[in-house]
């Protein structure tokens, strides 16, 4: 039992309390409403999803189309890899022309510059060689966008299975689908 000296405070925090569920009450059931919005136009936007238009999106803004397809994860990987590549390719290419103005201001024929030359030579084929492992991350990530907004309905529904208690109509008939009729003369 609360013992309270003070009538005053107890009516006030009654009214706090029933002020804090009549405010709270509305947000509760316009969260509620919007959720149950969401549940229900989740079949209808994987309906309309357009495999082409994920991929398309993929070399625009990478990991986009994994977030049109609904797996998140894999879009920030995506993204991931592919800022991991550009980044690769950035510094590379700044690596190659810092080299080739240290290779300029060598004397011509110098083994100085020939080092420098081919230090130039290597980060030009690791620039090409970023590239293209980026344009195959691109790729595989496309792909993985078109699978995905293709495949997103896959396992929604119950798989077909055959009807084994059937009673069949006629004797000796196979009836719909496929039958196997093993016939032995001796």
């Amino acid at each position: 039992m609360i013992h309270l000296r003070r009538p005053m405070v107890f009516a006030l925090l009654l009214l706090w309390v029933s002020v804090e569920e009549v405010v709270a009450a509305p947000a509760v059931t316009d969260s509620l409403r919007r959720v149950e919005r969401e549940e229900a136009l989740a079949p209808l936007r994987a309906e309309h999803r357009s495999a082409r238009a994920a991929v398309a999106m993929t070399p625009l803004f990478p990991g986009w189309g994994q977030l049109y397809a609904d797996t998140p994860f894999w879009g920030v990987v995506a993204f991931a890899a592919e800022m991991y590549y550009l980044g690769n390719i950035l510094m590379e290419f700044r690596r190659v022309e810092r080299e080739r103005v240290r290779r300029d201001a060598l004397e011509e024929g110098s083994p100085e510059r020939a080092l420098r030359d081919m230090l130039v030579n290597e980060h030009k084929e690791r620039v090409r060689d970023y590239l293209w492992w980026s344009a195959g991350g691109l790729l595989i990530v496309s792909l993985d966008a078109f699978v995905s907004v293709e495949l997103a309905e896959f396992d929604s529904g119950d798989p077909p299975t055959p009807d084994l208690d059937r009673e069949w109509s006629e004797p000796g008939s196979a009836g719909e689908g496929v039958a196997l009729r093993l016939h032995f003369s001796f």
